[in-house]
């Protein structure tokens, strides 16, 4: 035994001395310790094919003149003579590579391998990637900081980092494959794997192969029993709201209930309010089954949820007027709220979400919107889909509630309003803006500027020229008509130098501060008509969507909420996804990468810039299916929301039935509906 033993361990330290014996130090580009790279939205990844990444990612640079580097720190373990290679954008660019203690090294463009255009459609522009073989180093085990900076070219500044390899052993790069480190045989015998000796040793009966990967989730049927050592529905109020409406705390960063206690939620998405036919224990209300909705309260609080997100469409139902209510969605909020606050569980209520509000509609009904019924970023300019909108927020809050005898806007039970779901001016759906309601948002634009400079004359004056907008993006300037041309948002999202000049950029500055006051002046708009002219109660959150260049728009669209008292944004977290329905649903044929977000941190929902003195909230967000690192969520959204500061975030259509959800695609997406 003794004999068998030694010589066991005698194997294996003499595997772990070759395995060692090559080493392969791997650095992916997008992942510097620091850097001053301009990243580009339309350089890193406008019809960018980003399977040709590693990682899905790149760093990248884009500026009409400005220099960039990154500083990558790194451990060489066992030390010796290494190979530097990078992969890059070799497109006229002219490199510098630095390690430390070590002269720096110029790439040539002439000298790069494996280059490949990195279009989706296959065609070539600057944007391009290749691997240089930097050279050799002698290193000493221990850290490292590898500097690489990009120079100007014969135009613009640009340049891309994908991946960075240090290998101690002859290797040829090809695409995005990884180096391999072989396993040498020793002796007579080829040397395995621990974890195969291991599984080759035990008796057949026993191998981990038989053991099912995975089996169904079928709890019994919820009792509720007093015994329960993980019922948490004791810290959750005995009504929800019976000390009055929830505040903001005195200095505005988080939440109190109406006696001043201060609160924390978590937070779910629920749609079990809509009809579930297929329910087990369904009853029949208003006509059709519906699950039994204190009962589902009565779950979620036993799971620690103290706020409920309803997300669903106000107005108008299907064939109706514009200004018109759906009255079973009311109906339905009705009965939720008064379910909810039963088992102490606040509602916050989401009224519309703008893509697809009035889809399905006639058009001609409608004026000013889009041709398909999409009302995206009209909200923010069109008067009579704004007044429709007020309506439907009288016929909601005001009419008492059936099933508590109260209206809306008096129950504290519902603490959240939020104006709108996912809209911006800032973002890029505002470029589908068409037709007539193009045309309106053109002439509100000529009015701003006869405010701001006393004429559209004053104003093509001060702009200066080489102003215009091109004619690719909207029709010519019409001051005779009292019409002003806009830009297309990505015109904002390039840096001071890169928009064309000096005239276009003045330009561009005053079209997104007419932009910005038109979203704070509807948001301040809401809160005087729900707060003063219909005496609500609730706490309202002015969005929760981002731009089309969080570095240089994010903080135009933060003010534009400070007219209410939330901040907002939905995040969700993902492998990094290549398919047509990227960021919604995953069918056969998509690329998709399932990693932990402990690899990815910045990526973590809750890592967010936040706005002193207003709470925030993430009224949507998920690890997106089919992720395997989905029971990492809540873990790190507990631990890190309390240190971030985050006050709510909602776990989206976590909930759809009485009690467990069965797993499902991505809105019930089926691959065989395409």
């Amino acid at each position: 035994m003794k004999k068998w033993l030694a010589a066991t361990l005698l194997s294996l330290f003499v595997l772990g001395a070759s395995a060692q014996a090559n080493e392969v130090i791997w650095i992916e580009g997008q992942e510097p310790t620091s850097h001053t790279f301009n990243r580009h939205q339309w350089y890193c990844s406008d019809g960018v094919d980003r399977s040709g990444l590693s990682g899905g990612d790149w760093l990248t640079h884009y500026h009409e003149s400005e220099p960039a580097q990154a500083h990558y720190f790194f451990q060489a373990r066992r030390g010796g003579t290494y190979e530097l290679w990078i992969r890059c954008n070799p497109h006229e660019i002219k490199h510098e590579v630095r390690l430390r203690d070590h002269p720096t090294r110029t790439l040539e463009p002439d000298a790069v391998r494996d280059r490949r255009p990195l279009l989706e459609d296959g065609e070539s522009d600057i944007r391009q990637i290749g691997w240089f073989h930097v050279g050799d180093y002698d290193l000493s085990p221990g850290r490292y900081v590898l500097t690489i900076r990009v120079e100007a070219g014969p135009r613009e500044a640009h340049g891309g980092i994908d991946a960075i390899a240090l290998v101690n052993f002859p290797w040829e790069p090809e695409g995005v494959r990884r180096p391999e480190v072989e396993q040498p045989a020793v002796g007579p015998l080829p040397v395995r794997r621990l974890e195969e000796w291991y599984r080759s040793s035990r008796p057949p009966a026993q191998k981990p192969e038989t053991v099912p990967k995975h089996w169904p989730f079928e709890p019994p049927h919820d009792t509720f029993d007093e015994r329960s050592p993980i019922d948490l529905r004791h810290l959750n109020e005995e009504v929800a709201g019976q000390s009055g409406f929830l505040q903001r705390c005195p200095d505005g960063d988080g939440f109190v209930l109406g006696d001043g206690t201060p609160v924390r939620f978590w937070a779910a998405l629920s749609h079990a309010w809509r009809p579930m036919p297929d329910t087990p224990h369904a009853r029949q209300v208003s006509g059709f089954p519906q699950t039994d909705l204190e009962r589902h309260g009565r779950f979620l609080a036993k799971r620690g949820v103290n706020m409920v997100r309803f997300f669903g469409q106000t107005g108008p139902a299907e064939g109706g007027p514009l200004d018109g209510i759906n009255e079973e969605n009311r109906d339905s909020l009705w009965r939720f709220v008064a379910a909810m606050k039963k088992s102490g569980i606040y509602v916050t209520y989401s009224p519309i979400w703008s893509h697809r509000h009035l889809r399905g509609l006639p058009t001609e009904e409608f004026g000013l919107l889009d041709s398909d019924g999409s009302v995206v970023s009209n909200l923010f300019f069109d008067t009579r889909l704004q007044e429709a909108y007020l309506n439907w927020m009288r016929e909601l809050l005001t009419t008492p509630n059936p099933y508590t005898g109260i209206p809306l806007a008096e129950d504290p039970a519902l603490a959240i309003i939020e104006v709108q779901n996912e809209d911006s001016l800032l973002f890029w759906s505002s470029q589908t803006i068409t037709g007539n309601a193009r045309t309106k948002l053109r002439r509100l634009f000529a009015t701003w500027l006869e405010e701001e400079y006393g004429s559209l004359e004053g104003a093509r004056e001060a702009w200066g020229p080489g102003h215009e907008v091109p004619t690719d993006q909207d029709d010519p300037d019409d001051f005779a008509n009292g019409e002003a041309a806009l830009f297309a948002v990505w015109e904002m999202t390039l840096a001071a130098g890169q928009s064309g000049g000096e005239a276009r950029q003045r330009r561009l500055t005053d079209q997104l501060r007419f932009t910005s006051e038109l979203m704070y002046d509807w948001n301040s708009r809401v809160r005087t008509f729900l707060k003063e002219e219909l005496g609500a109660g609730q706490l309202i959150n002015s969005g929760n969507w981002k731009t089309a260049c969080n570095v240089l728009l994010n903080d135009a669209e933060r003010w534009s909420y400070t007219a209410n008292d939330i901040m907002g944004v939905n995040r969700y977290y993902s492998g990094i996804h290549q398919g047509d329905l990227r960021g919604w649903a995953i069918q056969a044929g998509d690329r998709f990468v399932d990693q932990s977000v402990l690899f990815r941190p910045r990526h973590l929902p809750v890592t967010l810039k936040q706005v002193e003195g207003f709470p925030m909230i993430i009224p949507e967000s998920s690890w997106v299916p089919p992720l395997s690192y989905q029971s990492e969520g809540p873990l790190l959204i507990a631990a890190y929301s309390a240190l971030t500061g985050v006050d709510i975030y909602y776990w989206f259509a976590a909930t759809g039935e009485e009690d467990w959800r069965a797993p499902v695609s991505a809105n019930y997406f089926r691959a065989e509906t395409i």
